[in-house]
């Protein structure tokens, strides 16, 4: 398509009341409504298409709408599976004569959304939406009980002149298959709205439409604050607690130099225990491990390793983080007669001192039962001789 636009020979068709539409080498088309209030509606090649106020919509192949400027995208489609968050950011202006998003809708003095009382209201279908404007937070809400469709409405302050709105969507364990994934929308979805209150009737100004910019994945994401070679922006003395969207690099008490924990002996689970914190994410040596679940593979053998937590939801690192290894304690399994039964702890003289053994299930192994049943089963009921590794870490 690059060498389409821009070498390509175009030609350009007037529909009147400023709408056009520009048609690139016969395969590329661009529908632009100029209007700044009124959607168009026309018909090319027997398609009939809508177009948002002060917004262009493009067709790659002249037939399908892919995208337009003032409809909200979907995230799963801009984050592509390389972020949780997506941040939708758009700035109406607001002065003495009219309230305006650069480029989009006008309204005069007199309209009754300007009132000292301002609600922003968003309809959004992500897990959690975390809300700003004019860069200070207004608000978070989370999906509960798996409903990922909510409204989110506080009530805000705009200035006169420009006004910036971010909303940051984030998603935790989306499904990223399945039937119909593609035709479902997660994200803000729309309408975003500016609410008021006029002699007890709700007025309602659809900001939806105005021109909106898009970034995949939080500023400590891009820059790579994980990196266990990252040192630039971090501080030692001071650190906030209960605040949101805080990175923190482990360290330990001496001399406050970079985080280095040891890696646990054995080949036991390893799992982060972060008291005091309540939702975020974490890096092992620069691999993402999600939810506080380390992979052994992610670990040094035998050397030290970094530890990096994102806290999006605002908690308290100074208390203290334990490394630990978990090991079953206690094993009940059964397995019918004619299989091999698999375990990792000791089992009678079988497995006694053995970290896994397999035990054929029958009589020949195990001697006769004089059970009259039409097939045999054993049942196990092991306790393991466990060893725990942990390690205190403090912030």
């Amino acid at each position: 398509m690059e060498e389409v636009l821009t070498m390509g020979s175009s030609n350009k068709i007037e529909y009147g009341n400023m709408m056009t539409l520009i048609m690139v080498e016969k395969s590329t088309c661009f529908l632009g409504n100029a209007h700044s209030s009124m959607d168009a509606t026309i018909t090319f090649q027997n398609t009939q298409y809508t177009v948002p106020a002060w917004s262009v919509s493009i067709l790659p192949d002249c037939y399908t709408e892919e995208y337009n400027t003032a409809k909200l995208l979907d995230q799963k489609v801009l984050t592509n599976d390389t972020s949780d968050y997506l941040w939708y950011i758009t700035s109406p202006l607001i002065c003495t004569r009219k309230l305006s998003s650069f480029l989009s809708v006008n309204i005069t003095k007199g309209d009754p959304i300007l009132s000292q009382d301002i609600k922003l209201r968003v309809k959004t279908k992500g897990h959690v939406l975390h809300v700003f404007v004019n860069g200070r937070h207004v608000g978070s809400q989370y999906a509960q009980y798996g409903q990922y469709s909510f409204t989110f409405e506080a009530p805000i302050k705009l200035n006169l002149g420009l006004n910036d709105i971010s909303l940051l969507s984030g998603t935790v364990s989306l499904a990223n298959y399945g039937a119909h994934f593609a035709n479902v929308h997660v994200g803000v979805c729309g309408p975003v709205q500016l609410v008021s209150q006029r002699d007890g009737t709700e007025m309602t100004k659809d900001i939806s439409k105005y021109v909106w910019n898009y970034k995949v994945g939080i500023h400590g994401e891009n820059v790579k604050l994980y990196s266990p070679g990252s040192t630039r922006g971090w501080f030692t003395n001071g650190l906030p607690t209960d605040r949101i969207f805080m990175w923190y690099k482990l360290y330990i008490e001496i001399n406050w130099t970079p985080a280095t924990f040891k890696t646990p002996v054995g080949n036991d689970p390893v799992v982060i225990d972060l008291k005091g914190l309540r939702k975020g994410q974490a890096w092992v040596n620069g691999n993402n491990i999600g939810r506080y679940h380390v992979p052994n593979s992610f670990l040094r053998d035998g050397n030290e390793n970094t530890l990096v937590l994102f806290e999006e939801k605002g908690g308290n690192p100074y208390e203290v983080i334990r490394i630990d290894t978990v090991t079953i304690e206690r094993a009940c399994a059964n397995a019918y007669e004619g299989h091999r039964f698999e375990l990792a702890c000791n089992v009678n003289q079988l497995c006694l001192g053995k970290k896994k053994c397999y035990i054929h299930v029958n009589e020949n192994v195990l001697g006769p039962t004089e059970c009259r049943v039409p097939q045999n089963r054993l049942a196990i009921d092991a306790i393991c001789e466990t060893t725990t590794s942990d390690e205190a870490m403090k912030f």
